[in-house]
């Protein structure tokens, strides 16, 4: 796992209905934000993904999708999470 928190943009599929979920969250690897995002879904694979450095005052977050909440949320400044709720 590495140290740098990311904002990872997923698009998942559900394994028993094949519905297809665009979502966010911020996690240190892939494996984390899959996860998280399970863990909000239930049962999902990848389909897409893409990450991207949380600048400090949160100008370059951006990507559609529901925000899936995790206990790093903690570790961001006000501005990121304002950027992430917009």
């Amino acid at each position: 796992m590495t140290d740098e928190l990311r904002l990872h943009l997923l698009t998942l599929v559900a394994r028993d209905s094949r519905e297809i979920y665009c979502c966010k969250t911020v996690a240190h690897s892939l494996d984390e934000a899959l996860a998280q995002c399970s863990a909000y879904y239930g049962p999902v694979e990848l389909n897409a993904r893409g990450t991207f450095r949380l600048d400090p005052d949160g100008s370059l977050i951006s990507g559609g999708g529901t925000f899936i909440p995790s206990s790093n949320d903690q570790l961001l400044t006000p501005d990121q999470r304002k950027a992430l709720s917009s």
